[in-house]
Parts: C-alpha cells; sequence; structure tokens
C-alpha cells in the first residue's frame, strides 16, 4: 500500500541511490509487487548502463540500433573501450564509431549524460588510433538535446594532430556538468578558455592532466555562481592569495578535489578565511597540509581523503588539532607516504611523530621520543576511531609493510563498525 501511494517520479530518485551492481535485481524485485509498479521499475532498468568491455558495449550498441524503445529509457551512458584501428578514411571503426551511429540516428533522445572512457592507452594510440570522429560533440547535442553531462577520461590529442578541435569539444556550452580526464591535449589554453562560456551552468567541473603539471590561475580567474564540485589534479597554484578569492567566490560548493602527484608550487588554501569560509563544504580531498589549514572548518564532512600523510600525522590532526574529533564524519580515505624516520626525531615537526602510545600519553610530546618499528597499530588506528567515531568507510593506501599489524585489529575490533574497510 505504501509503495503505491510513491509519486512514480520519486522511484527514478531512489533507483539513483542504489549501489550500481544492486540496482538491477532490486528493480526486477520490485516489478513483481504488482503490475502498476512493474511498469514504473521496468522503465528503470536501463536509464543508467554502464558498459565496462568492448563486448558489452557492443551488444547494447547492436539492441540499441534494434529496439528504437530501449533507447528512450536510457539517460545515462558510460562506456569503456580500447584503441582500435581505423579505416583509410581515418574514421573510428570501434564501439565509438558505432555509438555515433546510434546518436545521428536520434536513438538516444533522453540521455542526458554520456561517458566515454580509453582504456589500455599509449601516446602512439591516442593520436592514431584513439579519435573521436570529426564533429563527434556537435551532431551529440543536435541527437541528445537533454544531454548536459560529459564525462571524457584518457584522451586527447597531440601537438601533430590537433583532432579535438575538429570534434566540437572547444564549442560545447549550457553542459552542467564536465568531466575531462585529458592524456595529453596540445592546446590546454584553448580547453581552458571554452570553460567560460560554461561557467554559468557547470556545478560540477572537473579536470585533470597525466602530462606535465599546469597552472590553476585561468580557472581561478573564473567564476561559477551555481558550482557545487570542483576537482582540479596535476594543477599547480601561483598564487594563494588568488585561489583564496577564488573559494570565496564560491560558497557553493560541497565538494573539493585538488591532488598533484608531487608537492610543488603554492597552496591551495592559506589560514586568513573567516568561519563563514565554504559552509557548504561536505566532501574534500587534499595532501595533508592543505588539510591542516583547513582544519576550522572540517567539522562540517562527511568524507575526508588525505593524501602526502606522513607516519602519524592524522593521529595528531584528530587527537591533538581537533580534540572533539570529527564526529559528522562517514568516510576517511589517507594516502600514506613511506615512514620518516630518524633514531632521534628532535628536528621533526610533532604531527610527524605522534602515535598514542603510553609514553605519549603520560609524558605529552617527548621530543627525544625515538621512533622504532612503529606499526599501524601503535595507536594510530585507534586514534582514528576515537576521533571519528562514526566513520562508515576507512580507506588505506600505502606501503604493505606499515598494515601488515592490522589483520588482527581489523578482525577483533573495527569490522564490526565499519561497512568498507580498503587496505591497498
Amino acid at each position: 500500500m505504501f509503495l503505491a501511494a510513491v509519486p512514480p517520479e520519486l522511484f527514478a530518485v531512489f533507483a539513483s541511490h542504489l549501489p550500481l551492481h544492486a540496482t538491477p535485481p532490486t528493480l526486477l524485485s520490485l516489478a513483481l509487487v504488482n503490475r502498476g509498479l512493474s511498469g514504473i521499475a521496468l522503465h528503470l532498468i536501463h536509464s543508467c548502463i554502464v558498459l565496462k568491455s568492448e563486448g558489452d558495449a557492443a551488444k547494447m550498441i547492436q539492441r540499441l540500433l534494434e529496439d528504437v524503445s530501449l533507447g528512450r529509457t536510457v539517460q545515462e551512458l558510460h562506456i569503456m573501450y580500447k584503441p582500435q584501428s581505423r579505416d583509410a578514411n581515418g574514421s573510428s571503426s570501434g564501439v565509438v564509431a558505432r555509438l555515433q551511429d546510434v546518436i545521428d540516428l536520434g536513438l538516444l533522445p533522453n540521455m542526458h549524460t554520456l561517458g566515454i572512457k580509453l582504456v589500455r592507452w599509449s601516446t602512439r594510440k591516442l593520436g592514431k588510433y584513439a579519435k573521436l570522429n570529426l564533429g563527434f560533440f556537435r551532431h551529440l547535442r543536435l541527437k541528445c538535446p537533454r544531454c548536459k553531462g560529459l564525462l571524457l577520461e584518457n584522451t586527447g590529442d597531440t601537438s601533430v594532430d590537433h583532432w579535438l578541435d575538429g570534434t566540437g569539444l572547444f564549442d560545447i556550452d549550457d553542459l552542467s556538468c564536465l568531466s575531462l580526464g585529458m592524456v595529453s591535449v596540445h592546446e590546454f589554453g584553448k580547453l581552458e578558455n571554452s570553460l567560460g562560456s560554461l561557467s554559468s551552468t557547470l556545478h560540477t567541473l572537473a579536470i585533470s592532466k597525466q602530462c606535465d603539471a599546469i597552472s590553476a590561475s585561468r580557472i581561478f580567474s573564473l567564476n561559477f555562481p551555481v558550482l557545487r564540485s570542483l576537482s582540479l589534479s596535476e594543477y599547480t597554484v601561483d598564487d594563494t592569495a588568488e585561489a583564496m578569492k577564488f573559494w570565496n567566490r564560491h560558497p557553493s560548493l560541497e565538494f573539493i578535489k585538488c591532488t598533484v602527484r608531487e608537492l610543488r608550487g603554492q597552496s591551495f588554501f592559506d589560514n586568513t578565511y573567516s568561519p563563514q569560509f565554504l559552509p557548504n563544504l561536505r566532501h574534500l580531498k587534499v595532501q595533508f597540509s592543505e588539510v591542516l589549514t583547513l582544519a576550522r572548518i572540517l567539522h562540517r564532512l562527511v568524507s575526508l581523503e588525505i593524501h602526502y600523510s606522513y607516519n602519524a600525522q592524522v593521529p595528531y590532526l584528530l587527537q591533538s588539532v581537533l580534540p572533539g574529533g570529527l564526529p559528522k564524519l562517514r568516510s576517511l580515505f589517507i594516502y600514506q607516504q613511506p615512514s620518516m624516520r630518524l633514531r632521534v626525531v628532535e628536528d621533526f615537526d610533532m604531527e610527524s611523530i605522534l602515535y598514542e602510545t603510553k609514553e605519549w600519553k603520560a609524558n605529552g610530546f617527548a621530543k627525544n621520543l625515538k621512533v622504532q618499528n612503529m606499526s599501524m597499530s601503535d595507536g594510530y588506528m585507534p586514534s582514528i576511531v576515537r576521533g571519528a567515531p562514526n566513520l562508515e568507510e576507512l580507506g588505506l593506501q600505502g606501503s604493505s609493510k606499515d598494515f601488515t599489524s592490522l589483520s588482527s585489529f581489523v578482525r577483533d575490533i573495527y569490522w564490526s563498525i565499519m561497512s568498507n574497510m580498503y587496505l591497498k
């Protein structure tokens, strides 16, 4: 009786919050309740399609070509493919070419998000075999007018072949979500300049560059009035003051990710912010030094991802910098760097050496504390449990020897608390 009273349009919202692997069986079970719910649930099964292999993609594309009604139910389509050979005219002969056939025929009229990910790429294949067809994105906007979300990963042109320009990528406007994982873009400035035409509508922007790092100054000069999520990977900061002006102009941000493979340039944040700084921020992914700078607003976070963490910096954060911990935090991921050890650690910052040992509890910060093969269980994990008592998900990535002592801790204590825990 309860389900019958639910407005039909809300079922799409429910389905969007289901884990991807559980969506089809859940909707199929719902379809068995009665005839009315069957029509609603079956219509939603293909609303979000993720194709993880070329074989699956080829089969689904063939189904879309054969069944016109199926394409009308597709709202999100994500395809992963390997670069294939091209014909004499330079046209793609793989899955993406067949996808363009589906688009050109107008078989995906309700699609609002398209994702294309190139796997097993190389610079040679990138320029020779992994091109998108001429006018690809122009055709997409013409035939799929509702498409407001675009995700491209592991793509890019070369210095001798600027094929991205011909696809119409730089001419797109009126997008609400843009995610670009660029292996190489010869005219990266042109790509950044094109963001100006999207700034008024974008609520999600993610750009990563897998080659040389690039300055974030151009992006920090723009205004995005409705921006809620920003991810910048391999971007550097020339002027922290400029970055702070950008953050202050964008109080609507709920998600921020600013990461680099190597620590360089200036910081993304400084401590000049007010208590009202980024009032809607709930998800943060930055290096430890940035986390430390933002300590005064971390209590708002639901998820936190920390990069470049050494030794016991995270316990130091949760126990000393934030005595009250982070009770709202539900997800924590830590990229733990190889330990920095000396016989006597007098020259280390306190956050580099703090372990919640018996000696520390008794004597506070012992400047002559000797670090002798301290493991992750030497107060590290207990500090996280106490500092973030409501965690549902924990991820740790680092040297395997740092995690060898965690097995009994996870088995006896932590596994009963956590929904998910990842060690890598």
